[in-house]
Order: C-alpha cells, then structure tokens, then sequence
C-alpha cells in the first residue's frame, strides 16, 4: 500500500511539473501544448512525451525516489592522439605535436640541453614523419657516441634514421635499423672503424605518455 502510495504521489508531481512546463511553452508559442503520452507502472521510470515543437519532440523523464543518479562516464582520448609531454627510454622529454591536419607529428626536446650530443652537434627534435591511423614512421634523430668517430673517421655527430613505430594509448613503440661499423685496428691512419652494412641490426625504442 506504502508502495502504490508513493508512487502515485511521484506520478501527480511529474504531471504537476509538466503542467507547468505546458504553460510556459503555450506562453513561448500561442499554442495550447497538450500531453499525449503518460507512462507509468509500479516497475518502470514514468515517462512524459509532449508532442513537437518547433525545435523537435520535447521529452521528459522523472527519476524513481530510489533511484540515484549515475556519474558521468569518463571520456578516453583515442588511442592515435599522441598530442602532449612523453618520455624517451633515457629519460628525456618531448612534446609531441602534429601538424598539416594530423597528418604529421613531431616530438621535440622540452629541454634544449636533452637535444645536445656529446661530441658536439644539436638535435631539436628526437622524432618527426607521418601519421597513419595508429602507425607513425619517419625520421629519428641519433647521436654518434664514439669521439673517434667523430674526430678521426669524420663522422657527423648526429645522424638520421627511418623510424616506424605503433600508437596505443600510453605507449609507443618503435624500431629502426643500426649503422653499424666494424672496428680494424690494422686499417691505416688515425680511423679505425670500418663501415660493414651487414652487421645492421633492428634497435627497438619506446616513448611513454606523461600527461
């Protein structure tokens, strides 16, 4: 009985209320706004629809008193929005912004000093390519860490490589292929590393999403 009696009670504010929005509407447009449509069992949320309006169908639905309300779902950015701060393998920060409608991406040094490598030589960025779906291949930007190389063979101090690499929401992972030299100590002159492409290897790297 308790029951029945409070559901009605529920039911007669809903019409109360909807009464009143009739009235404000029939103020708004000159036009009386009947209720066509009540719904109401002891088991389901009433319901109440007035007809259509200029801007559409205009529905409304009361909440049971037991009933309480649910949060907010939480939105997940999806998995191929790298925009933001990432962190490399050696612990250096980049900033990952994309460009020409999404369809480009650069990750550059947050610290100017993190871009500076050891045997002299300046990167401004660690990454940049193109973007397609959940996949980013370019350009990655290495330094050569032997000062013999640099000094006595006459290599750059920074040097290129393609890069591919897969998007997940937190986490990209990437590879590239080494250049690789061989060592002869019986080579004349000051150099002793010898190119051998042979010994080129796939390098496996990853970035992981800061914020």
């Amino acid at each position: 009985m308790r029951s029945d009696m409070r559901h009605l009670l529920i039911v007669a504010a809903v019409f109360t209320a909807f009464v009143l929005l009739s009235c404000n509407l029939l103020s708004q447009t000159g036009t009386p706004i009947p209720i066509y449509i009540i719904q109401s069992t002891l088991t389901s949320t009433p319901t109440i629809t007035l007809p259509a309006t200029k801007n559409g169908t205009v529905t409304a639905t009361a909440m049971p008193a037991n009933q309480q309300p649910q949060p907010a779902p939480t939105v997940t950015p999806p998995s191929d929005d790298i925009s933001g701060i990432w962190v490399t393998d050696s612990g250096q920060e980049v900033r990952i912004t994309k460009g020409l409608e999404n369809r480009m991406a650069v990750a550059a040094f947050i610290n100017n000093s993190d871009g500076d490598c050891p045997n002299g030589g300046h990167r401004d960025n660690y990454l940049e390519g193109a973007l397609t779906g959940s996949e980013w291949s370019g350009t990655l930007y290495l330094c050569t860490r032997l000062k013999e190389m640099v000094v006595d063979c006459g290599l750059a101090s920074v040097f290129i490589r393609d890069f591919t690499a897969a998007i997940a929401l937190n986490k990209i992972n990437g590879t590239y292929t080494s250049e690789w030299y061989d060592q002869d100590t019986n080579a004349s002159g000051s150099c002793k590393w010898v190119r051998n492409p042979s010994g080129d290897h796939s390098v496996s790297f990853s970035l992981t999403r800061k914020n």
